[in-house]
């Protein structure tokens, strides 16, 4: 994934980690998204998170439209990260979504991009180890 603060001087952090949390907890925070949500704080200089602590996204806090998508589909990828995007991840995405104005049928449209984009890199990752 991209160092979203190094594309966007805007970005804001504590709203994209309050985002991945909030769809993290629907179903229990899996290790696999411990880690990402971890990764993602200390990729952004910001302090790790409490995971126990209950979250949610407050969309008047996000400025642009890219910080929004990009919120959006790294939610779509901690949701698959640990092999299982569940139906209560998928409808927490979906509301993440909607409270930052994205669109469902974009959210649609990223879930295809991040499948897309996974099958790619395993793909690629059975070639490099055959």
């Amino acid at each position: 994934m991209i160092d979203v603060s190094l594309i966007l001087s805007d970005f804001d952090g504590p709203t994209y980690l309050n985002a991945l949390i909030a769809v993290a907890q629907v179903d229990g925070v899996k290790p696999e998204e411990e880690a990402f949500i971890n990764g993602q704080a200390e990729a952004m200089g910001l302090p790790l998170p409490d995971l126990a602590t209950p979250a949610d996204v407050a969309a008047s806090a996000v400025a642009s439209t890219v910080t929004k998508r990009i919120i959006v589909r790294d939610c779509i990828v901690l949701a698959s990260v640990d092999g299982s995007y569940t139906e209560n991840e998928r409808k927490r995405i979906f509301d993440v979504a909607r409270h930052l104005d994205v669109s469902d049928a974009l959210v649609e449209r990223m879930e295809r991009w991040v499948t897309d984009y996974t099958r790619i890199l395993e793909e690629g990752q059975a070639i490099l180890s055959e």
